[in-house]
């Protein structure tokens, strides 16, 4: 078998079909979504004669010998679709990552959430954690008591979530994601573009699992969801301090869990934690959870440690 770089355009149909089958990550839709910061998606590709056996998509950036690929970009999580029954995933994964390490990218970020790749050549497993909350349950509730209490107390009020609707939210929702970023020193890290393409990507995938509390007609919290095989990743979330007494962060998560439950998921992604956000950390504790372990494989040629 052979490895081979192609781009999105130039996979073929029934790949990128298999591609939007098997999770949002691994969709076009997804990886189309990163041309708004200059992306070029691409399929990294097993060839047994004339057909494709194994994928693994992914996300160029810069040019030349800066060239960088990510699978995917930002630490959203790596797929690996192996076609051909007669190839086993541990032999795909070794040959697909050894096409990538020899292709001369001057850095490489694989998230190997589901834990299918490797370290070779000169790749190095950097430790990753996330906590996954088991929401099978029919009765599932979060165990904090606080924290239930205050998803009653929104519910009791009145607070309504709904679905973003670019037409509507979109400026509101800008601004409260620049004070947001603000509060934490910070520039947006994606532009409006972004969250435009993901606005009209969520309004034809149900797998962008978006959802926003109003206050008077505005955006006054906002949680960015995507629903992956057999779980919830709870992937962003801002909010308008001014009105915390919604308690709309707690019935945002708690309504976006509840509908992912009922469309099957097992369990509901809190996400990374940075390591200076202690805020963040103590309110994940509330849902419960345990911590689940993986590997972002890491590289960086010459030219890359020294950009």
């Amino acid at each position: 078998m052979k490895a081979a770089r192609l781009t999105l355009a130039a996979t073929p149909p029934d790949v990128r079909e298999a591609l939007d089958r098997h999770s949002f990550f691994a969709s076009a839709g997804f990886a189309e979504l990163w041309t708004t910061l200059k992306g070029r998606p691409v399929c990294w590709c097993l060839r047994h004669g004339d057909r494709i056996a194994a994928v693994m998509p992914g996300v160029e950036f810069g040019v030349g010998p800066m060239r960088r690929f990510q699978a995917m970009p930002d630490g959203c999580y790596a797929s690996l679709i192996v076609l051909d029954d007669s190839l086993s995933p541990e032999q795909a994964a070794a040959a697909l990552m050894e096409a990538v390490v020899g292709y001369g990218y001057a850095r490489i970020a694989v998230a190997d959430f589901h834990r299918r790749f490797e370290p070779c050549g000169h790749l190095e497993a950097i430790s990753c954690e996330t906590l996954l909350v088991d929401i099978s349950a029919p009765d599932w509730q979060p165990p904090d008591a606080k924290l239930r209490s205050e998803i009653r107390k929104a519910q009791r009020e009145g607070v309504r979530v709904v679905s973003f609707d670019r037409r509507h939210h979109l400026d509101s929702f800008l601004e409260v994601l620049s004070r947001t970023e603000q509060r934490h020193g910070r520039e947006p890290r994606y532009p409006p573009a972004f969250y435009e393409a993901l606005a009209d990507r969520a309004a034809e995938d149900s797998r962008v699992v978006w959802l926003v509390v109003l206050h008077e007609d505005r955006v006054a919290a906002s949680h960015i969801n995507f629903l992956l095989p057999d779980m919830l990743l709870n992937w962003q979330i801002c909010f308008d301090k001014r009105h915390a007494a919604l308690k709309a962060n707690q019935l945002l998560l708690y309504t976006a869990a509840e509908q992912a439950r009922h469309h099957g998921a097992r369990y509901l992604n809190l996400g990374a934690t940075p390591p200076d956000a202690s805020g963040v950390a103590a309110f994940k504790r509330k849902w419960g959870g345990e911590p689940y372990q993986y590997a972002t494989l890491t590289a960086r040629s010459m030219l890359g440690r020294l950009a």
